[in-house]
């Protein structure tokens, strides 16, 4: 008999991100921290498919650039991206693929957090990203 795979959420968050234009990495769960600047990976223990990513920024504050919130899988970017513009009012945006990441058994995930256009001024307050595995 086979049974298919419930939907998997996995969480990250921190307290911020910095406002700096250095990369950061979200922690697994939640930490009232800082983003840190090395990664924390979370190893999947059977095969599965990621199909959705969701960001909320509890209370957003910036200079109105935007972060980048990117799935890694084993240290190389995944296709799954998603740009919050920090004049956002603390609702969660999302991106659902249109079809599905093959995440491998034994596959560590991390959670990168970048600035492509530089400093935010004052970084965004609880973070937390969602990542939906199928």
């Amino acid at each position: 008999m086979s049974h298919a795979l419930q939907p998997s959420p996995l969480y990250w968050g921190n307290r911020q991100v910095s406002s700096s234009d250095a990369i950061r990495y979200l922690s697994p769960g939640s930490d009232s921290n800082t983003a840190s600047l090395t990664p924390t990976p979370v190893r999947v223990l059977s095969p599965r498919r990621a199909r959705r990513i969701s960001v909320r920024h509890g209370t957003p504050r910036g200079n109105g650039n935007t972060i980048r919130y990117r799935l890694l899988i084993n240290g190389a970017p995944a296709v799954i991206d998603l740009f919050v513009d920090l004049a956002s009012d603390g609702s969660e945006d999302e991106t659902v693929l249109a079809g599905t990441i093959d995440v491998p058994a034994g596959a560590t995930l991390n959670l990168e957090v970048s600035k492509p256009l530089g400093s935010i001024m004052s970084s965004p307050l609880d973070v937390s990203v969602t990542v939906e595995l199928i």
